[in-house]
């Protein structure tokens, strides 16, 4: 765990970052649910809010006394031990609180915990403050990328199509494909836990065997998806999984047909309704589509194995949130691949599940991860809109194979020819 005053710092620049994402948003942009999936802004404020007055201050602050008696039921996400919570998919109809009530509430928490954690407490209460202070960093790590996503769902499916990030619209060049050759046999992935701060369905570190294999030292673009659904790759049910079939899915989302010029497609942006930039990474893609459009390049899918073995060597270097770009941008050099980490996650063929030896943590944090090893995929790599300090070559992702809406792009793998 890092040192009392730098973790401060940490738990200072996350919340206000978490504010910062919504300047020059209107409070009507804040509270609207426009999917199931999606939160609204002003209940991701909140809900990390939530989580420490729920996991610090109901523990540990003395006389402890709720900021408001009903909110432990409208922001608990998912944590079931706790008490029950407000129904994910009608989050969207909450007028109140009103985005200036959520952050009045979001400053008493903050002075709160800075008062508990500043305070003469024991040696041992410290550490265990600490731990948690740390785990609440990287809780609302996770929910300022949730958040971007969610904010370009509502304003990129509005069909006024709104500007909401200023400055110049990211370009990619040029990259031509090769598939890099990775030497298998006995590995190792994972990690144990240690000084760095880590989550718990990284550990355990263990063995696995991986055959020799190939992975593409790119992203796959736009434009070569879009050669695939030129070729009719949306209509060729050889291609696709029965499930991801029936979905009737007919092109990543924010594509917008060009009326103008037939066959091309516009695409939905922060920075408006843009022409689509054949050249950068393709995005918002589910695992259905990454997956078809693999059988269509007769490849597939790298499994997340395969993945973290050709990243371990690599320097971590990628587009971070920290640059602040709001779409992909191809480019990023290590060693022999391009924008491997940063950019897009990455699907993977495998589905989400605990590693071996993994012991699940006790009480209510013990569902931040394991209970959701359900039929989902794991994907690799961060985004654009990960934080460079937030992510690690052995951090997994995870979502159910038809959504979209998250940052997500394709990296084919194929057998050792």
């Amino acid at each position: 765990m890092e040192n009392q005053d730098l973790l401060l710092e940490r738990f200072i620049c996350s919340r206000n970052l978490t504010a910062k994402i919504c300047d020059g948003l209107f409070p009507e942009d804040l509270a609207v649910q426009s999917m199931e999936d999606v939160s609204p802004a002003k209940w991701h404020l909140a809900h990390t809010t939530w989580f420490y007055e729920t996991f610090i201050l109901k523990v540990y602050e003395p006389d402890f006394q709720p900021f408001h008696e009903l909110y432990h039921h409208l922001f608990n996400s998912y944590y079931k031990s706790v008490g029950e919570h407000w129904n994910r998919c009608i989050r969207g109809v909450l007028s109140r609180p009103t985005a200036n009530e959520i952050q009045l509430y979001r400053d008493d928490i903050d002075a709160r915990v800075i008062k508990l954690f500043t305070s003469n407490l024991s040696l041992d209460q410290k550490l265990k403050i600490g731990k948690l202070v740390e785990l609440g960093v990287n809780h609302e790590q996770q929910h300022q990328e949730l958040m971007l996503m969610d904010l370009k769902h509502v304003l990129g499916t509005n069909p006024l199509y709104p500007v909401w990030m200023e400055g110049e619209f990211p370009t990619s060049k040029k990259i031509e494909e090769q598939f890099v050759l990775i030497s298998g046999g006995v590995k190792e992935i994972g990690e144990n836990y240690g000084d760095e701060y880590i989550f718990d369905n990284e550990v355990p570190r263990h063995k696995v065997y991986v055959e020799d294999f190939e992975l593409s030292n790119k992203l796959v673009t736009n434009g070569e998806f879009l050669d695939f659904i030129k070729d009719g790759g949306y209509k060729k049910p050889e291609l696709w999984l029965s499930d991801g079939w029936d979905l009737s899915m007919k092109n990543p989302l924010y594509w917008k047909e060009d009326k103008n010029t037939l066959g091309s497609f516009l695409e939905s942006t922060p920075y408006g309704l843009r022409e689509l930039d054949l050249d950068a990474p393709v995005c918002h893609i589910s695992y259905f589509e990454a997956d078809a459009y693999a059988t269509w390049r007769e490849c597939r899918l790298p499994s997340e194995k395969e993945w973290e073995l050709a990243a371990q060597s690599l320097e971590l270097e990628g587009q971070f949130y920290d640059q602040g770009d709001l779409m992909p941008k191809a480019g990023h050099v290590t060693g022999e691949f391009n924008d491997m980490f940063g950019v897009l996650w990455q699907w993977t063929s495998s589905h989400y599940e605990s590693y071996p030896g993994y012991h699940k943590p006790e009480g209510a944090l013990g569902e931040y991860n394991a209970k959701f090893t359900n039929a989902q995929r794991v994907l690799r790599g961060g985004s654009f809109a990960t934080l460079r300090e937030h992510f690690r070559k052995t951090y997994r992702n995870f979502y159910q194979s038809e959504k979209q809406w998250p940052f997500t792009g394709i990296r084919l793998a194929r057998n050792k020819v």
